[in-house]
């Protein structure tokens, strides 16, 4: 199995060897396979973005929060309060 960079997308293509299904796309027959394969996850990767986008257009219509939930302002509070005092410290 070798690996070659793709040009357009950035990523590495492994090669995919089945001689149940007779696929081999480490020679030219097979590479069309491979661009076929790449297409796909570019499609599924395309569809849940676009969901994902979707559900939080939906969220935020119905007065939902989106994105990551608040610190507790206790928390936040005492954060800024040990800030300020200057007797912080940090572990390296």
């Amino acid at each position: 199995m070798y690996t070659k960079k793709s040009i357009n997308k950035g990523y590495s293509l492994a090669s995919l060897i089945s001689n149940h299904e007779s696929i081999d796309t480490s020679n030219p027959n097979g590479y069309a396979f491979a661009e076929i394969l790449t297409k796909l996850v570019d499609f599924q990767s395309d569809v849940i973005s676009e969901k994902t986008k979707k559900g939080i257009t939906e969220a935020k219509e119905q007065g939902g929060a989106t994105g990551r939930p608040r610190k507790p302002d206790e928390n936040v509070q005492r954060a800024i309060a040990m800030y300020e005092s200057k007797k912080h410290f940090s572990r390296n």
